[in-house]
């Protein structure tokens, strides 16, 4: 038990012969110093263990008589359940700060990360380039530099706001979005290119094949539905470039131009 629990036992005590005291009189039976008696009393009148009759005079409360009747010692430090408003904020990273300049600009290039989050370009690069892989951010059309042998800015925009936590990069390259519990693998380049969605197998969506072969393997028919529709496909394009090539010249684009 603190010094400061102690005395407040000693004010409950002086207060256990019933009747009620006034500051100066609390000071003198305990031998406490005036000025903390003011504060030990509001303490306890905090703790419910003695009530204020009138102003400057205390006395000794039901709940106090039965701490005191049952040898409950009081200790120092908050009291009631722990609520979490006295917790300390948690620190913003570098990687918060980053999100949170995306969530607002929107549309924007390293640089302006780097200055609004206030971190340095290596490590705004890095973040941007591992949510552009997972499909979070899309790639615009660079931005013009000032300098003749630029080759412009790269700008991106945030097309995966999902709310206010800032998603963190894992091993392999996968992301994890703390705002939905999910992660995201990294996009092939080609889906990339295609601006498909992500596709946990990593095929590229727009491959006719890979597309046939997933609609084969819903069917369990390796010679199915997809392979035969690619098949004729296939054939339909090579029946085409055959038919161009034994097409007759025109007879008039021969002679066009003798005289």
């Amino acid at each position: 038990m603190s010094g400061e629990a102690t005395r407040q036992m000693e004010i409950a005590r002086a207060l256990a012969g019933g009747g009620c005291l006034t500051t100066a009189e609390i000071a003198e039976a305990t031998g406490i110093d005036r000025r903390d008696v003011a504060v030990f009393t509001g303490r306890l009148v905090v703790r419910s263990w003695i009530v204020r009759r009138e102003i400057g005079c205390f006395a000794l409360s039901d709940v106090g008589r039965q701490g005191l009747e049952s040898g409950e010692v009081l200790v120092s430090g908050p009291t009631g359940p722990r609520t979490g408003a006295l917790q300390r904020p948690k620190r913003r990273t570098g990687r918060d700060r980053m999100w949170s300049a995306m969530r607002i600009k929107r549309k924007f290039t390293v640089g302006d990360i780097t200055e609004l989050a206030g971190v340095n370009r290596d490590a705004a690069s890095r973040y941007i380039q591992a949510l552009a892989r997972v499909g979070l951010l899309t790639p615009l059309r660079r931005e013009p530099g000032f300098a003749p042998t630029s080759n412009g800015h790269g700008r991106w925009l945030l097309t995966g706001d999902t709310g206010p936590k800032a998603p963190s990069v894992r091993r392999r390259g996968e992301v994890h979005d703390a705002n939905t519990g999910t992660d995201h693998a990294p996009i092939s380049r080609a889906g990339l290119r295609q601006g498909g969605r992500h596709d946990r197998s990593g095929d590229c969506p727009a491959d006719p094949r890979r597309r046939a072969a997933r609609l084969d393997r819903r069917t369990g028919d390796a010679g199915g539905p997809g392979r035969r529709q690619h098949e004729g496909d296939a054939r339909g394009g090579d029946t085409a470039r055959l038919l161009a090539q034994r097409r007759p010249r025109d007879p008039a684009r021969q002679v066009q131009g003798v005289h």
